[in-house]
């Protein structure tokens, strides 16, 4: 999608590739205003706290390891479309698959990482019941119907990937369910978990009032019942420890900002 996205840029703009491009980098950022004020509108109430969460989320930079805001590449997109997805799992209110399926058909296909990124989006519901101490039906019926899109579009990308296999690239249908496999078998090492230990928790555990900080905000996040917040955050934990067995696996470190 990224490839076919930079050329018709370049036949709207009549510009080569090059220059098409370089003008990605001024929509780019465009897409993901409207991506993020779309998620924070249904994230939260408040105007002041909405603001506040927009600048803090859009100074995301990233590392040497993986990607932030500044890098207009497909993870820049995969992430704008993360934020859209998780605006439907936290809807309040029955989605449906039509509106569904066209953001997860090109959030799978944008990236070769949704496919594990997309496991978020189905943690999420029972780690917010956790929290609430209650089970949402509409939360349940919400993550049914992404389940559903979702599963269409891991289809797609497998009869394309039959149909235009390439064998040994990192965007094959070939390699990632080979990692599947690996990682169900207990083949793969936590290669990834000091790449990690030093991107994330080595700055929350740097000595014991870091520490203390880190589980006194998670501990004051949760009496303030702010729990699709936390949800998120736990969900999203989780996929990190889990991406520590896969390779590359700290680029998932993007979806914790």
């Amino acid at each position: 999608p990224y490839s076919l996205y930079l050329k018709l840029i370049s036949f709207l703009t009549h510009a080569n590739l090059e220059v098409a491009y370089r003008i990605n980098f001024y929509i780019g950022p465009i897409l993901l205003f409207a991506s993020l004020a779309y998620f924070l509108h249904k994230l939260e109430v408040s105007k002041k706290i909405r603001l506040l969460f927009f600048i803090t989320l859009t100074l995301y930079s990233g590392s040497g390891a993986y990607h932030g805001f500044y890098w207009v590449v497909p993870s820049f997109y995969q992430l704008a479309l993360f934020f859209v997805m998780l605006t439907f799992v936290i809807d309040q209110k029955p989605i449906k698959i039509k509106n569904v399926l066209p953001v997860s058909l090109v959030f799978i296909f944008i990236h070769p990482t949704s496919i594990f990124v997309s496991s978020i989006f189905i943690i999420y519901p029972f780690v917010l019941s956790f929290f609430k101490k209650k089970l949402s039906i509409v939360n349940l019926k919400n993550t049914a119907v992404i389940c559903a899109a979702l599963i269409i579009s891991y289809i797609i990308y497998f009869l394309l990937g039959l149909r235009f296999p390439h064998a040994e690239s990192p965007e094959s249908f070939q390699t990632n369910i080979q990692l599947v496999i690996d990682f169900l078998s207990g083949k793969l090492r936590p290669d990834s978990f000091p790449v990690i230990w030093d991107e994330y928790f080595s700055i929350l555990f740097l000595n014991p009032i870091t520490i203390a900080a880190y589980f006194a905000m998670f501990f004051f996040v949760y009496r303030i019942k702010q729990y699709k917040i936390l949800s998120i955050y736990v969900s999203t934990l989780l996929l990190v420890l889990v991406s520590s067995f896969l390779p590359y696996g700290w680029r998932t470190l993007g979806f914790l900002w």
